[in-house]
């Protein structure tokens, strides 16, 4: 309807047009001077300002030819953004659902993780290793958020959606596959040992030996699996942004 009425209104003009400049000119009566006739104004209007009419005749045609254009590249966009948006709909509820609730999991783990601000200086005082008070600490602590952010990332929603992941994404996830299997083995590994040993006996070797070997591989993946566990959080909110995904 809108389409039919604007070329209704297209032809009027058009008519209009023609009845204002081609008939008089055609038809006009002209200045006839030896008997003292000026002839038709409008005639003569359109004669000797002929150029003038033309010129803005044109403008307007391509004022119109333009905006006619605009609209036409505008509808192609919204129907090209229709398209993508329906072809994107698949991977875009892949996404939300690996976003969904995870990364607000992720998130309050690494807020409780980030809590822990603890060294070695803190367990000076107490007798015994540092090191040893400082991997019961964390033995204590630790073991059910690094239990909880390796099932995160193991849920399968969460696996589907590997693929639509960046490059730095997939890293930070291969860093977490990587040592959080590691460093919960060592946190069990040591309860066990607090348990079964004394750290303050020296007779006892083999602790020795098994106490070394778990804090520095502790020491080591807690490192990459902080580091992981934000970044990835911080990626997973940039890729929400970019697929527009409401975090929840």
């Amino acid at each position: 309807m809108r389409g039919s009425n604007g070329y209704r209104v297209a032809l009027a003009c058009v008519v209009i047009v023609v009845a204002a400049t081609v008939l008089p000119a055609l038809f006009g009566r002209g200045p006839q001077p030896d008997i003292g006739d000026l002839g038709d104004p409008w005639r003569n209007f359109v004669f000797n300002y002929q150029t003038l009419i033309t010129g803005i005749a044109a403008v307007v045609a391509a004022f119109f030819t333009i905006r006619q254009i605009s609209e036409t590249d505008s509808r192609q966009e919204r129907r090209h953004n229709e398209l993508v948006k329906l072809q994107m709909r698949p991977d875009r509820l892949c996404m939300e659902r690996a976003i969904n609730p995870q990364l607000e999991h992720i998130r309050y783990i690494n807020t409780k993780l980030r809590a822990y601000d603890f060294g070695l200086e803190s367990f000076a005082e107490m007798k015994g290793a540092p090191e040893w008070h400082w991997l019961t600490k964390v033995s204590q602590d630790w073991i059910e958020d690094l239990t909880g952010l390796q099932e995160i990332i193991k849920r399968p929603q969460f696996r589907d959606a590997l693929y639509l992941f960046d490059g730095r994404t997939t890293h930070a996830i291969y860093d977490l596959e990587a040592f959080l299997p590691s460093a919960l083995e060592a946190l069990q590994k040591h309860r066990r040992f607090e348990s079964d040993f004394d750290p303050n006996i020296s007779e006892h070797e083999e602790y020795d030996q098994n106490f070394t070997s778990i804090f520095e591989k502790l020491s080591v993946g807690f490192v990459f699996i902080t580091l992981g566990a934000v970044t990835l959080a911080d990626l997973m909110r940039l890729a929400a942004a970019e697929y527009d995904i409401e975090i929840r």
